[in-house]
């Protein structure tokens, strides 16, 4: 790894731009095909990506239905659901303090001191909050969320 970092700099420039001597750029050519033939088209790859896919699509829809154009409204329906969804509903209420309108007086108790993100009243807003929600996730995260929606 020290060898291919010290070629990618010596042979990078701003006019060139980023590059790597024919050696390395040989050797990145083949890793990428072992990690194709081997690796990205493996069977169990293709049935995780389905799998995560419906963990994601389905974390996505039940925070989808939260939307209200009324915050007070989003705030209520949160709370009670959060009784059958403690984890999700919780941070993803924290998410929108930290990054939204959505409560400033506990925005300010919570001492947040980002910009606000996210007009929540605009769906198109809403939505990408979620999808930033989600991409923040970590994997055990997200199981444990799904496992909660799905779970009676």
């Amino acid at each position: 790894m020290h060898n291919l970092i010290v070629d990618f700099c010596k042979n990078s420039t701003p006019e060139k731009g980023l590059c790597l001597s024919g050696q390395y750029y040989e050797l990145i050519r083949k890793v990428k095909d072992f990690n194709y033939k081997n690796i990205y088209n493996d069977d169990r790859i293709t049935s995780y990506k389905q799998y995560s896919g419906l963990i994601i699509q389905t974390i996505y829809s039940f925070l989808r239905k939260y939307y209200r154009k009324d915050i007070a409204d989003l705030n209520t329906i949160l709370r009670r659901d959060s009784r059958k969804y403690p984890t999700l509903t919780k941070y993803f209420e924290e998410w929108l303090i930290k990054y939204s309108g959505y409560d400033e007086k506990r925005r300010k108790k919570m001492k947040c001191g980002n910009s606000i993100v996210y007009n929540i009243q605009d769906e198109q807003e809403f939505c990408r909050a979620i999808i930033d929600y989600i991409a923040g996730m970590t994997d055990n995260f997200t199981i444990k969320s799904y496992h909660e929606i799905i779970s009676f």
